[in-house]
């Protein structure tokens, strides 16, 4: 319990005052680290995201670069398993944003 604390009160401070969740002209800004992840999922970073468009981005990315869809030999299966790793980890950052986002608001 006091390392979920903890880590809630380091992400408040890493990412600040998320304030309510806006699209279109007055929108929020979002934070840098935000939208690296919203890079690695290869998703626009002009507004925020909702929860089931960051997971429909990550399928697409899990599908079209997981390591076993390729075969053994392919040239490409490194940079494939490379993407897939990145896409996981975004997503599973991106997850814990949300939950601080909606939870603090």
């Amino acid at each position: 319990y006091h390392y979920a604390k903890e880590q809630q009160r380091v992400m408040r401070e890493a990412y600040g005052h998320m304030g309510r969740r806006r699209r279109g002209p007055g929108a929020l800004s979002i934070p840098t680290s935000v939208q690296l992840h919203l890079r690695a999922l290869s998703m626009s970073v002009d507004e925020l995201p909702t929860r089931r468009e960051v997971a429909q981005a990550y399928r697409r990315l899990a599908m079209e670069h997981h390591p076993d869809r390729l075969p053994a030999d392919s040239p490409t299966r490194l940079e494939s398993e490379k993407t897939f790793k990145a896409a996981a980890h975004a997503y599973k950052q991106l997850n814990i944003w949300f939950d601080i986002y909606d939870r603090e608001g």
